[in-house]
This record gives structure tokens, sequence and C-alpha cells, in this order.
């Protein structure tokens, strides 16, 4: 196996590993907040000056003074970062951002191929049949090599930003 492989190898495995740990925290993000939309179809009511919490049974009982208490600014963050509602939108978003990051493609130069990237495929169809990573490259001696359009290093460094949000997120 050449350095070029192997470099693509490790790239490729990197990309895998944070994709499979953000589509796992996500997962757990939307699980999580299914169970508190179950639990309680509102465990909170927030106006302008005001939250209500819900307590065990159901009722609004905890009144929390929103505007005229900076004391309770923490409170009212963490219960509009974590309302059911909010989670879901943050999970909608962060797959969207996901699938939208996965499908950058690599540099396809049609009409002159020795410059498209070395990984690069014909995407339209016209010219070759192989989907083969580097087949729409063609300098012999760059095709089939690492990546030199940049797409596997933006991929891997954005899937590692998003990654982030999670601990274990980063291989």
């Amino acid at each position: 196996m050449s350095t070029g492989e192997r470099a693509t190898e490790n790239r490729a495995a990197a990309i895998a590993a944070l994709t499979a740990a953000l589509t796992a925290g996500l997962a757990k993000d939307e699980a999580v907040a299914d169970e508190a939309q179950r639990a309680a179809a509102s465990p909170w009511l927030a106006s302008n000056s005001l939250l209500l919490i819900k307590d065990r049974d159901g009722v609004f009982d905890t009144e929390v003074a929103a505007v005229s208490d900076y004391r309770y600014d923490d409170v009212l963050i963490h219960a509009a970062r974590n309302d059911p509602a909010r989670k879901f939108r943050d999970v909608r978003a962060g797959r969207d951002l996901l699938a939208a990051i996965l499908a950058e493609r690599h540099d396809w130069v049609a009409g002159d191929e020795f410059y498209s990237c070395s990984q690069a495929v014909d995407y339209a169809g016209l010219n070759h049949e192989s989907r083969e990573p580097g087949s729409a490259c063609s300098d012999p001696d760059r095709a089939g090599q690492p990546c030199d359009c940049g797409r596997d290093a933006r991929v891997e460094r954005l899937l590692g930003i998003l990654a982030g949000v999670y601990e274990d997120g980063r291989p």
C-alpha cells in the first residue's frame, strides 16, 4: 500500500468516525427530547417576565421572575436551550448540516480533467462509466491519490467542529 493510499484511508476513516459520532449524538439528543416531551407536554411555560415550571404532577407551581431578577438568567437560558421543541430543531439542523457537508464534491474540471482533483468522479456521467475515486482525473500520476482539492480536509474539519458538541465526538 502506497503512502498516498494510506493517507486517503486514514482521512476516510476519520471522516467515517466523525460521521458515526455525529449520527449517534444526534440520535441520542432526539431520544432525550422525545422522552422529555412525552414526560410532560411542556415542562415549562415562559413569558416576557415569568417562567413557570411544572412539578411532577404537571402543575405549574414554580414561578421564576425572568426580567427583573438577574439571578435567574441561567435558569431561563437552560429552559430555553433544553425545550424539546428547540432540541428537535437542533437535531434537524445538525442532520441537514451533516448531509450537506458529506455531499460536497471533489473538484472536477469538465473538459480539462488533467486539472481535476485526484479523487474526482465524473458527477455528470458524461465521459466516464466508472464512479471510482480518481476516475475523472486524467493525470495518471495523480489519479486515485489523496485528495488534492482540499475537499476531504474541509469535510474532516467541519465534521470535527460539529462533533465537538459531543464529548466523545473526536476520534
